[in-house]
C-alpha cells in the first residue's frame, strides 16, 4: 500500500521534528518535581497573559479603516474582515499539525466523531463567538474591550450551576450578582453612542458566548478517555471557519453592506501592519496560546487557570496606554472592581472545592493500598 501511495509516508515524516520536540519536552517535565512543574505552568500562562493583553492592541492597531469618519457600516465590516483571516491563519496552522494525527489514529477520529455535536457548539460558540469580540473593539477600543474579559469565568460560573455541573453556594450566587453589577457600572452612559453601544452589546454576547463552550468543553475533558487538546483545537477551528465565513457572508448579502467588506478585505491585504497583525493574532495570539493553556491545564486547579486568563486588563492597559494613549473611565475602573471581586469569589470557591475532591481521591487510594482487616489472613489460636 506504501509504495504504491508514496504521498502517505511523506504526509507521515510531515510532523515527525515537531512531534519529537513536544515528546522531548513532555518527558522532561515528567522527569522533574511537581513544585517546578507547577513553577513552569505558571510561567507559560503568565506568557498567555501577556500574548492575550497584547492581542486585544494588536487588533486595534490592525484594523483597517476605510476612511478617518468611519461609519458603523465601515467598522463592522473591517472587524469581519479581520477576524476571517485571523480564523483563517490559526486553522490552517492547527489543521497542518493536526493532520497527521487526524488522518491516521482512528481512536481521535472515534472520539470526535462520537462529540461532533459538541465540536459544533464549540464552533458556534468559540469561534463564532470571538467574531463579536473584534467588531466590539472595532466600535470601542481594545481598553474598553478587555475589562468584559473577566465576565467570562464568571458567567461560565453561572452557566454551570444553571446545568448543574457545580452545585449551588451563595457566595457563588454573591459573585455572579457583582458581575452583573460591575457591568452595568462599566458602561460609560456619558460617552456613549450609536456605535459603542453597539459595540458594547458585541462584547456582552462574547462574554455570554464562551461560557457555554467552556462548559461543553469541561465535560468532555472530565472523561476517563479525554480529547488530544491539539487534535480538538484544530477540529473546533475547522468546523468554525464555515460558520466565520457564513457570517461575513450574510453581512456582504445585507444592502449598502457589501461594498465596505470588499474594501475592508482590500485594505487589510494591502498593509503590512494589518498583516503582521492577522499573523500575530492567528499563530501566536490564538495557536500557540491555547496550546500553553492546554499544556498548563494538567500541572494547575481549573480555578486558578481561569483566573490567568481572566487577568488580561492588567497586560491590556498598559499596552494600550502606550500605543494609543486610552485610558478607561474612573467609572469603568469601579465597573471592573466589581466583575474582579466576583471573579475572586468564584476563584475561591472552586479551588477549595478542587482541593477537597483531590484530597478524597488520594485518601481512596491510601485505603485502597491499605490492607483491610476484614479480609486479612489470621492463623488460628492453639490451645
Amino acid at each position: 500500500m506504501s509504495s504504491h501511495l508514496p504521498w502517505i509516508n511523506a504526509l507521515r515524516s510531515v510532523p515527525t521534528g515537531l512531534s519529537a520536540h513536544f515528546q522531548g519536552l513532555t518527558n522532561n517535565l515528567s522527569g522533574m518535581k511537581l513544585e517546578r512543574r507547577t513553577l513552569l505552568a505558571h510561567a507559560m500562562m503568565f506568557c498567555v497573559c501577556m500574548l492575550f493583553g497584547l492581542m486585544n492592541v494588536v487588533i486595534e492597531w490592525g484594523l483597517p479603516e476605510p476612511a478617518s469618519n468611519a461609519t458603523l457600516v465601515d467598522k463592522v465590516s473591517a472587524g469581519l474582515a479581520f477576524t476571517f483571516m485571523r480564523d483563517l491563519v490559526a486553522a490552517l496552522a492547527l489543521g497542518l499539525i493536526a493532520l497527521p494525527t487526524l488522518m491516521f489514529e482512528p481512536a481521535t477520529r472515534n472520539k470526535l466523531q462520537r462529540d461532533f455535536g459538541k465540536v459544533c457548539v464549540g464552533a458556534i460558540f468559540f469561534i463564532g463567538g470571538m467574531v463579536p469580540f473584534v467588531v466590539g473593539v472595532a466600535l470601542t477600543n481594545a481598553s474598553t474591550a478587555v475589562l468584559f474579559q473577566p465576565l467570562v469565568p464568571v458567567m461560565t460560573t453561572a452557566f454551570a450551576v444553571l446545568v448543574g455541573i457545580e452545585p449551588r453556594n451563595w457566595i457563588r450566587a454573591i459573585a455572579i450578582l457583582l458581575a452583573v453589577a460591575g457591568t452595568i457600572v462599566t458602561i460609560d452612559k456619558g460617552s456613549l453612542s450609536l456605535s459603542s453601544g453597539v459595540g458594547l452589546a458585541c462584547l456582552v454576547v462574547n462574554a455570554l458566548s464562551l461560557p457555554i463552550w467552556l462548559n461543553a468543553l469541561r465535560t468532555m475533558r472530565a472523561r476517563s478517555d479525554p480529547h488530544d487538546p491539539l487534535a480538538l483545537n484544530a477540529t473546533v477551528y475547522l468546523v468554525g471557519m464555515p460558520f466565520v465565513g457564513l457570517c461575513c457572508l450574510c453581512w456582504w448579502a445585507a444592502p449598502g453592506t457589501g461594498d465596505q467588506l470588499w474594501l475592508a478585505l482590500g485594505l487589510l491585504c494591502g498593509n503590512w501592519w494589518s498583516i503582521v497583525a492577522v499573523l500575530y493574532c492567528g499563530l501566536l495570539g490564538s495557536a500557540l496560546t491555547y496550546f500553553l493553556i492546554n499544556f498548563s491545564a494538567a500541572y494547575m486547579f481549573p480555578s486558578v487557570l481561569t483566573l490567568w486568563c481572566a487577568a488580561q486588563p492588567v497586560a491590556t492597559l498598559p499596552f494600550a496606554y502606550a500605543a494609543f494613549g486610552e485610558v478607561p473611565a474612573p467609572i469603568q475602573f469601579v465597573g471592573c472592581g466589581l466583575i474582579a471581586a466576583g471573579l475572586l469569589m468564584c476563584t475561591a470557591v472552586s479551588y477549595k472545592e478542587e482541593r477537597e475532591r483531590m484530597k478524597g481521591q488520594e485518601q481512596l487510594l491510601t485505603n485502597a493500598d491499605e490492607p483491610s482487616e476484614s479480609f486479612s489472613y489470621r492463623p488460628p489460636e492453639v490451645s
